[in-house]
């Protein structure tokens, strides 16, 4: 429905993320939902990608797989919070003090750049460390996922953790020679 509203350029921009995306999206929102409410997931979060970017279809091409994911992930999330009762309880230390509201600041910004760090590995260091790290899979889902074996998703991971130390350890050297040098 919404594609035929759009210029061609951008429809073919859709079809080339779905055809992109479309396979690890439906998995993440599947293992949340069940098959049948994970595809209705799936065309919710490509509504709501098309409704969030109208007039700007062609900023989606550089954003990385591991935004579409997520936007299917918290779309999914919020339609299994609505579809069960959920009980909250509020824990009063949460809330408590300032310093843990610092401490989540800090913890938040220093995941963001972590994730900008493994987003500059190749592209296949890049995306096993997504798969394990960000999105929270296991090496049989990733296994599974990416059709490759079980060892060899361990030497993948073996090998992109390596690489990003050597990232994390230059970035340290270089932050340490910029103080020195002030």
């Amino acid at each position: 429905m919404f594609l035929i509203l759009l210029l061609d350029e951008d429809q073919n921009i859709i079809a080339a993320i779905y055809e992109k995306n479309q396979r690890i999206m439906l998995y993440t929102a599947s293992q949340i939902l069940g098959e049948d409410d994970g595809e209705e997931a799936l065309h919710d979060a490509f509504v709501y990608l098309l409704e969030r970017y109208k007039g700007r279809i062609a900023e989606l091409r550089n954003k990385p797989k591991v935004y579409f994911v997520l936007v299917v992930k918290s779309l999914s999330i919020s339609v299994a919070r609505k579809n069960k009762t959920i009980t909250l309880e509020l824990d009063d230390e949460i809330f408590s003090t300032q310093e843990s509201l610092e401490q989540e600041f800090l913890i938040k910004e220093a995941e963001e750049q972590l994730v900008k760090l493994i987003q500059s590995l190749n592209p296949v260091m890049s995306e096993i460390l997504e798969y394990k790290y960000i999105m929270d899979y296991s090496n049989k889902e990733i296994a599974d996922l990416l059709e490759i074996s079980m060892s060899a998703v361990s030497s993948r991971i073996d090998r992109a953790k390596k690489a990003l130390k050597e990232k994390l350890e230059e970035r340290m050297e270089g932050e340490s020679n910029d103080r020195c040098s002030i």
